[in-house]
C-alpha cells in the first residue's frame, strides 16, 4: 500500500475533535449531550443552509514505482466522464516499497465530505480502473443522499452504542441517517447491532428506491 507524502498542511496541526474530551467537544460545538433544541436546529439549518453539495471536488492519483502516466490516464478518463474541470485533477507519486496505484475521488458538502477510490491491480486498464470509481461516484450522486454506502456502514456502531447506553432523562439516543441503497457489508452490520445490542434500527426506503433513511433507536 503506497505511503501518500506527509503535505505541510495548516490542518495537520489541528486538534482532531476523536482526541478531544466530550465536554470540551460539545462545548467547541455550542451543544450538550442532550443535543440541539429544536429552536436551535432550525436556527442552524437557516444559516448554515442543508447538507447540499457545493463544488469541492477533487480527483487525484497516486502512483508508486509505476509510470506516472498511469495515473495520468486515470485521473483523464475520470474527469471525461464525469464533465468535471481538468483543474480538478491531479497525480501525484508517492514513496513506497514497491509497486502501487489508486485514484480517488473527493466531494465536499456543506458538513460532510465523500471520497471514493478505486486501485489498480496486474490486469486492470487505467481506463477500467476509472470506469469502476465512476460507477460508484455516480451511484452515490445519483441518489441524492448526504451519507455514502461506506460511511453508512461506519455511523451504525456510535448511534447503536448511543442508543443501548442508558441516556438522562429527555436526552435522545440512536439517531439517524439518509444514504443511498445499503450494501450488503452495512445491512450485515444492521443484524449484528440488533443482535448483540439489542437497539432498534428502521430502514425506510424512499420513493424509487435510490435513498433510504436509517434510524436507530433504544432497545424496546
Amino acid at each position: 500500500m503506497p505511503e501518500k507524502k506527509r503535505m505541510n498542511n495548516p490542518s495537520n496541526h489541528l486538534n482532531p475533535f476523536w482526541s478531544q474530551p466530550l465536554d470540551r467537544l460539545l462545548t467547541s460545538l455550542n451543544s450538550s449531550a442532550a443535543g440541539l433544541s429544536s429552536a436551535e436546529a432550525a436556527r442552524r439549518l437557516q444559516q448554515g443552509g442543508p447538507n447540499t453539495l457545493k463544488a469541492g471536488r477533487q480527483v487525484t492519483a497516486l502512483v508508486s514505482n509505476l509510470p506516472e502516466r498511469i495515473g495520468q490516464r486515470e485521473v483523464r478518463r475520470v474527469l471525461e466522464r464525469l464533465s468535471w474541470d481538468p483543474a480538478c485533477g491531479r497525480t501525484e507519486t508517492v514513496v513506497a516499497t514497491g509497486p502501487g496505484n489508486c485514484v480517488e475521488v473527493e466531494i465536499a458538502a456543506t458538513a460532510v465530505t465523500e471520497r471514493f477510490t478505486a486501485f489498480g491491480r496486474p490486469g486492470a486498464s487505467a481506463e477500467r480502473v476509472a470506469d469502476e470509481l465512476v460507477g460508484e461516484v455516480r451511484d452515490h450522486l445519483s441518489s441524492g443522499a448526504p451519507v455514502g454506502c461506506h460511511l453508512a456502514d461506519q455511523l451504525l456502531l456510535p448511534l447503536s452504542l448511543s442508543a443501548w447506553l442508558p441516556g438522562t432523562r429527555g436526552q435522545r439516543r440512536g439517531g439517524a441517517f439518509r444514504t443511498g441503497p445499503l450494501s450488503r457489508h452495512t445491512t450485515t452490520h444492521i443484524d449484528v447491532c440488533r443482535r448483540f445490542l439489542g437497539v432498534r434500527i428502521d430502514v425506510a426506503p424512499e420513493r424509487e428506491g435510490r435513498a433510504c433513511v436509517v434510524s436507530v433507536g433504544p432497545p424496546e
